[in-house]
């Protein structure tokens, strides 16, 4: 989703962006810094996927086929910058809630 259709949405349900922090490929770096996941496994992941991707689609079918493929996917677009996550902290009018709030609190939309 768009951050401005995430946005536009917000607002026509009568929300208030009071946040939004673009995160970038920053939370990916981190993880993989961190030893989680790793981007040679997504990349041989992709390119077996390929090569196999009649085998696959006849096995599991088409959508779980482009599922798994677009989730490898994402992964390294996301380090690439060709996406970028933002999170938005969102809030009702008139509440006193929202801007303070930690990340993580039930007011914050991931786009």
């Amino acid at each position: 989703m768009s951050c401005e259709r995430l946005e536009d949405t917000a607002r026509c349900a009568g929300l208030e962006i009071c946040h939004k922090e673009k995160i970038g490929s920053e939370w990916r770096e981190c993880g993989l810094e961190g030893g989680w996941g790793s981007l040679d496994k997504a990349l041989l992941r992709l390119a077996r996927m390929r090569r196999q991707e009649d085998s696959l689609v006849s096995e599991y079918g088409r959508a779980f086929y482009e599922a798994a493929y677009a989730g490898t996917l994402w992964n390294i677009y996301q380090v690439l910058g060709k996406l970028c996550p933002a999170v938005h902290c969102l809030k009702k009018p008139g509440s006193q809630e929202g801007a303070a709030r930690p990340a993580g609190a039930l007011n914050v939309a991931f786009t």
